[in-house]
């Protein structure tokens, strides 16, 4: 096994590789990895889905409808919409607030940052954040809330008072992030600068930038739990990397889906899953002698666009978000990322009439 890693691993990083592979377990199961649970009906929902969250108190997701100004509340358990919420401006980010009991819903169109009651859904507020307002994640540490904006900005937010503490600065518009509570940093794609930024949350300041990357649009990213590892997801081309977050050194890469848009750690069961706007679920186990142990398995088909997810271990449970009218023609991903419609031309012509659905998937067997 040494000598397999002396050859694929960078010096640099072959201590860290070479424990992990030491820790790590085969798959013990060579069944379906992820079942279909339920398909949630979406009735009346166009264009594109965006982020999701769980209300861990009412075991509510919340998903934020970009094309549709709207954002919907699905009780996954009784497979049923329980509530439509309207009235917002391209909602991008979504987050439910435990320790208020809040829903915080960023706005991609003018850019604000808009409160309710998780309970009754009345609407408690808002904060202007500049545009763009994008993905919203909270510090484990102290429930402040961190929101994407603008051409480039991490916004911290007291939820509670409704206020905004800081602004800290990027180079580009930050895209999928996470935070690391132990050691307090915040990890953040940054697309369009081609570079992944460690954001200090205690200083509130960037103190580092990954910038030798192996590829381009690096949308999605995650943390190991408990581990040292941080999983990025690249589009150009379709590339899973994943870093010692410690030392931004790369310990090892495998082939992914195309048009990725979440990424995420089952370590229960010793997997990632990758959603993609190319209509699967990129699947990567645990195998013995890859570079830091994660490989690429055959994926799980879903449909075309839906790309948008959410994994949720105490459940055993991952959401993925179907568009309507995915398309099913032979089509540059770009295009069918973003051409949803029930109308959009199929592959000889005709009309796709997908509605759009909340897909509930169940780690197997």
């Amino acid at each position: 096994m040494e000598a397999i890693l002396r050859r694929l691993v960078r010096p640099a990083a072959l201590l860290a590789a070479t424990l992990f592979l030491a820790a790590a377990t085969p798959l013990i199961s060579l069944g379906q990895p992820l079942a279909l649970d339920a398909t949630i009906p979406l009735p009346k929902t166009l264009g594109r889905l965006d982020h999701l969250d769980l209300d861990t108190k009412r075991s509510l997701v919340f998903l934020a409808e970009y094309g549709n100004n709207t954002v919907d509340v699905i009780d996954w358990q009784k497979r049923s919409r329980i509530k439509r919420l309207s009235g917002f401006d391209r909602p991008q980010g979504v987050a439910y607030d435990a320790k208020n009991d809040l829903l915080l819903v960023a706005n991609g169109g003018d850019g604000t940052l808009r409160f309710f009651s998780a309970a009754t859904y009345k609407p408690l507020g808002s904060l202007a954040l500049g545009s763009d307002a994008d993905n919203i994640v909270l510090d484990p540490r102290n429930g402040l809330a961190l929101v994407g904006h603008d051409h480039g900005a991490i916004a911290i937010i007291d939820a509670a008072r409704r206020v905004k503490l800081a602004d800290i600065p990027l180079p580009a518009h930050p895209e999928g992030m996470a935070v690391d509570a132990a050691s307090g940093k915040l990890y953040v794609n940054v697309p369009d600068a081609h570079e992944v930024d460690v954001i200090d949350l205690d200083h509130r300041s960037v103190s580092a930038r990954w910038r030798d990357l192996r590829a381009a649009d690096n949308y999605p990213l995650a943390l190991e739990p408990d581990g040292k590892l941080l999983a990025v997801v690249f589009r150009n081309p379709p590339l899973l990397v994943l870093y010692d977050r410690e030392s931004g050194a790369e310990l090892g890469d495998s082939p992914a889906c195309r048009d990725a848009d979440g990424v995420f750690f089952d370590a229960a069961h010793k997997q990632i899953y990758a959603t993609c706007g190319s209509g699967e679920i990129g699947l990567f186990t645990i195998q013995p002698g890859q570079r830091a142990g994660y490989f690429a398995a055959p994926p799980i088909p879903t449909q075309p666009g839906a790309r948008t997810g959410l994994f949720v271990p105490a459940l055993g449970r991952l959401f993925v978000a179907r568009p309507s009218g995915s398309i099913t023609a032979t089509l540059p991903h770009e295009i069918a990322t973003y051409l949803l419609d029930q109308t959009v031309p199929g592959p000889n012509g005709t009309s796709t009439d997908t509605a759009a659905a909340l897909l509930v998937y169940r780690v197997g067997p």
